[in-house]
């Protein structure tokens, strides 16, 4: 048993590996979790309100920001 730390690099490099064992080592490491694929996510549904409507209510919100900032920039 190696009681040191093990140093991962290959003999150009100045380490004890050779080509072939640390081409073995990193294919070991890759196969210790098999890959998972991910989930399949549902496209996002339509907001409950509809597109019009949304886009009424940031309309408003402009208007409301922008009469703020008017009466804002009077006062000073």
């Amino acid at each position: 048993m190696y009681a040191g730390v093990m140093p991962a690099r290959a003999q150009e490099q100045g380490g004890p590996l050779s080509e072939d064992q640390t081409a073995d080592l990193a294919a070991y490491i890759f196969n210790l979790i098999p890959a998972q694929s991910l989930p399949i996510l549902a496209p996002p549904s339509q907001s409950p309100l509809g597109r019009t409507a949304g886009m009424a209510i940031v309309a408003g919100m402009a208007v409301v920001v922008i009469q703020g900032l008017i009466i804002y920039y009077r006062k000073a």
